[in-house]
C-alpha cells in the first residue's frame, strides 16, 4: 500500500494487484451504473497501439465521494510494434491538484490485456478521476490519450 499526503493534509492510499490476461470487452468504455447496483463509472481511451480503461465503483451521482473506492484498470496492446502499453490513474481531491498514481505496464505484446485491481482511499472525497493510456519505447512515452470525469458527469 502506498500512502500520500496531499496539500490539504488528506491521506490517500492506492492498492494494486495484477491478474493475468483478460478479455477486453467492446462495451468496456460504457457507463456501468444501474439502479439495482451501486453506481460505477468507466472511463477510457485508445491511442495508436494502446487501449485502456479504468472503472471506479460506488462513485458518481448519488454516491458518497469519500472513503475507499475499488478501481479496476485494463491496458491492451493493439499493435505488434515492440512497444509496451502503460496506464496511469489519477484522482482529484476537492480544490486540489491531480494526484498521479504509478504507471502500470503491459509488456506482453499485441492482443494481450492486463488487468489490475486496486483501491483508492480518500476520506475527504474524490472529486474527479482521470485515466491516461500510452505507448512507450523503453522509458520514452510515444503517444497517449486521456479521459476525465467528475462525479456529476
Amino acid at each position: 500500500m502506498k500512502n500520500s499526503t496531499i496539500a490539504s493534509g488528506a491521506t490517500v492510499a492506492l492498492l494494486f494487484s495484477i491478474v493475468g490476461p483478460a478479455q477486453f470487452a467492446p462495451s468496456a468504455f460504457a457507463d456501468t451504473s444501474s439502479s439495482a447496483a451501486a453506481a460505477s463509472k468507466t472511463i477510457g481511451c485508445s491511442s495508436r497501439g494502446a487501449k485502456g480503461n479504468a472503472t471506479i465503483y460506488d462513485w458518481g451521482p448519488g454516491s458518497p465521494t469519500g472513503g475507499e473506492k475499488k478501481v479496476t484498470l485494463k491496458a491492451k496492446d493493439t499493435r505488434a510494434d515492440g512497444r509496451r502499453v502503460g496506464i496511469r490513474f489519477y484522482t482529484k481531491h476537492s480544490g486540489a491538484d491531480w494526484k498521479a498514481w504509478k504507471w502500470r505496464y503491459n509488456k506482453s505484446g499485441k492482443g494481450d490485456t492486463k488487468t489490475w485491481h486496486t483501491s483508492v482511499l480518500d476520506y475527504q472525497g474524490i472529486h474527479g478521476i482521470k485515466v491516461r493510456v500510452a505507448t512507450f519505447n523503453g522509458k520514452k512515452l510515444i503517444k497517449s490519450c486521456t479521459d476525465t470525469v467528475n462525479p456529476s458527469g
